[in-house]
């Protein structure tokens, strides 16, 4: 499984920012920095932290809330729910939640590392 890192153009409730995406198929969720969120959306808080399984799925982070995004990368609007976090050593992780919705699928090139194949989303976005 791989990571994939890229600075893209967020939409919230509030507006966009450009921010530092990882795209991580062994998470398995899709979060977000708190201060990173407030800043583009609207927070919708949890009346008690939720834990979240994180990459190892034996230890987990507390989400304090949820709010919406979307993103526009390569003809394909990816546009999914993201739990909200005190702590994260980046702005945001798209995990495999996100990509399995979308049918995006991250693929080893010797080459080139890990690359994102939209090909299916593509497809999905022209019907909706």
């Amino acid at each position: 499984m791989g990571r994939i890192s890229k600075t893209l153009k967020i939409k919230g409730s509030k507006g966009t920012k450009d921010i530092c995406v990882i795209f991580d198929s062994n998470a398995t969720r899709t979060v977000i920095r708190k201060d990173v969120a407030k800043k583009f959306c609207n927070i919708i808080y949890f009346e008690e932290p939720k834990p979240i399984r994180v990459v190892d799925g034996e230890n987990s982070i507390k989400a304090i809330g949820s709010a919406n995004f979307v993103i526009e990368i390569e003809d394909c609007e990816i546009g999914d729910s993201m739990h909200i976090v005190d702590k994260l050593d980046v702005d945001m992780i798209i995990g495999s939640s996100t990509l399995h919705i979308h049918k995006i699928k991250m693929i080893f090139d010797e080459e080139k590392g890990f690359k994102l194949d939209f090909s299916q989303c593509k497809k999905r976005v022209e019907y909706i």
